[in-house]
Order: C-alpha cells, then sequence, then structure tokens
C-alpha cells in the first residue's frame, strides 16, 4: 500500500489582485500597497523585463497578497485608480472664465499661412505669442 500525503493549504495562499502588462506600473502599484503594510509578491516580473512580448501570454505581471489583504489591496487600488493618492500639482487644473465662471475655456490658434508667410517671404519668424484664450459660452477674451 502506498501512502498518500494529504494535501494542506499553504500558510500564504497568494490571491491575484491585479494584472499589469508593464512591470514598471507593477512596481508602483506594489510601493503602493507595500506602504499601507500589505506585502506583496510580484509573479511573472522577470519573464517580462526578459522578454516584454511574453506579457500577453503569460497573463502580465500579478500582484500577489495574502488572502487575507485580499479585499484591503484591492479597495487601495482602487483610490489609487481614482486619483486619491495624486498630489495636488499632478491633478489637471480646470480653466474657468473669469466673467461667466464656465469651464469652457478655448486656446485661440494663430494662422499658420500667415506664420509661414513671414518666414519664406521675409525671413522673419513670428514673435513668439503667449497663450490666449476666449470663452465659447460668453465669448470673453481673459
Amino acid at each position: 500500500m502506498h501512502s498518500q500525503k494529504k494535501k494542506t493549504a499553504t500558510p500564504y495562499a497568494p490571491r491575484t489582485v491585479v494584472r499589469f502588462t508593464d512591470a514598471i506600473a507593477a512596481h508602483i502599484a506594489k510601493g503602493r500597497l507595500e506602504a499601507e503594510g500589505i506585502a506583496v509578491f510580484m509573479a511573472n516580473e522577470h519573464h517580462v523585463w526578459a522578454n516584454w512580448l511574453f506579457s500577453n501570454a503569460l497573463g502580465g505581471v500579478e500582484l500577489q497578497v495574502r488572502q487575507e489583504d485580499e479585499s484591503a489591496a484591492r479597495q487601495i487600488l482602487a483610490q489609487v485608480n481614482s486619483g486619491h493618492f495624486a498630489d495636488a500639482e499632478s491633478r489637471e487644473e480646470v480653466l474657468t472664465c473669469p466673467q461667466c465662471g464656465a469651464a469652457t475655456l478655448q486656446e485661440e490658434k494663430g494662422s499658420r499661412k500667415v506664420a509661414f508667410l513671414f518666414l519664406f517671404l521675409l525671413q522673419l519668424p513670428l514673435p513668439f505669442r503667449r497663450n490666449r484664450f476666449f470663452c465659447k459660452k460668453c465669448g470673453h477674451r481673459p
């Protein structure tokens, strides 16, 4: 008779919480999770570094956490994707019209034909212009 060993669950049952095709993005997410106190293992990372084309075949770089940390990790990654951890400087600034307050400012474009005429006919480039905007709602030019 052969004795069969009973399979037992490993103390570390990893759960994949997210996959990335890019190892750099995976490292950024790993850093955020580790900053929150969650131990993270990266699967397939070295395969993707060695040959990036294998990324899709392998399912990308997987971030794996312990089973008990899975819900917290998913919640933190959702906050990362929503921009919760972005600093104020990296958030996009919305330009508003000082007259009507609408966020409908559009940059005025200069005529390229006039610029080329000055450059080729007179051999003088047009002076640099600062950005000019106008409000699409009320027509104000701040």
